[in-house]
């Protein structure tokens, strides 16, 4: 095995190539050797695996202590990224992975901060997310909710639209509720 991390880095894409562009444990191997001698290709390779994994529930069996972990990992690599190399093509995924991984760790108003410098259906549906119920230190806001809400959906993010429908149906309700008070107030 080689210890040359542009040639490491060249022999996991071919065997991702061949693997259906999944990464396995050999391909990882040869990836965190090339990531280990700081080549920025490779870290970007781990950093979209490793993130995508994480969000999609790959570590769901991880216990609480070791989700944390993993999420500030994968924090760290993307933070590391986005300052080393602003200029990747693959910029916009890291930050709306960034954004994700904060909201999933808890961190608000850093997810609201991180997502809403992204352009994408998944980004503007988080934030929706995020505003509909209220989360942490982010109140609850159903006028921002509906407006993301349909920026999602105008990117056809497939869940927008039954979130709106939810949303629309409790931005009716309160008006309702808020006429009723006034009508007895006065």
């Amino acid at each position: 095995r080689l210890l040359v991390p542009k040639a490491d880095y060249y022999i996991a894409t071919s065997l991702k190539e061949e693997n259906n562009k999944k990464i396995n444990h050999n391909i990882g191997w040869f990836l965190r050797l090339a990531a280990a001698k700081n080549y920025l290709p490779a870290i970007w390779e781990l950093a979209e695996d490793f993130s995508s994994k994480i969000l999609r529930g790959y570590y769901k069996k991880d216990t609480l202590e070791i989700a944390a972990r993993r999420i500030g990992v994968a924090e760290n690599i993307c933070c590391y990224l986005l300052e080393n190399d602003p200029y990747n093509e693959k910029r916009g995924m890291i930050e709306e992975y960034l954004g994700r991984l904060f909201e999933r760790d808890g961190q608000m108003l850093r997810a609201v901060e991180q997502l809403s410098k992204c352009n994408t259906a998944t980004a503007m549906f988080t934030l929706g997310k995020i505003y509909m119920y209220g989360k942490e230190d982010v109140s609850q806001n159903l006028d921002k909710a509906l407006e993301f809400m349909n920026k999602a959906q105008s990117m056809e993010h497939s869940k927008a639209q039954e979130d709106i429908a939810k949303i629309s149906s409790w931005v009716q309700q309160n008006a309702q509720k808020r006429n009723q008070a006034n009508y007895y107030n006065s």
